[in-house]
């Protein structure tokens, strides 16, 4: 089993190198998108589901913040 280590380390040890950081975000039957631009520092979610209904937007989003949340440590 990957640990939390084994799978970070390296992504962190690389993060410069990079412009953009892809992170895929399954939900039993959705997939979202969450991005990192490293030169800008920002956060990027996609979302197929966006404008199809607010509570839907909020329930991805709170789940893209978590994980967020979760690597700035």
């Amino acid at each position: 089993m990957l640990t939390y280590h084994a799978f970070y380390m390296p992504l962190l040890e690389n993060i410069g190198s990079v412009d953009r950081v892809f992170i895929p975000i399954t939900d039993e039957n959705h997939h979202t998108l969450l991005v990192f631009d490293t030169g800008a520092a920002k956060w990027t979610h996609f979302n197929s589901f966006r404008g199809t209904s607010e509570q839907t937007l909020e329930y991805y989003h709170k789940k893209a913040i978590v994980l967020v949340s979760k690597t700035a440590d």
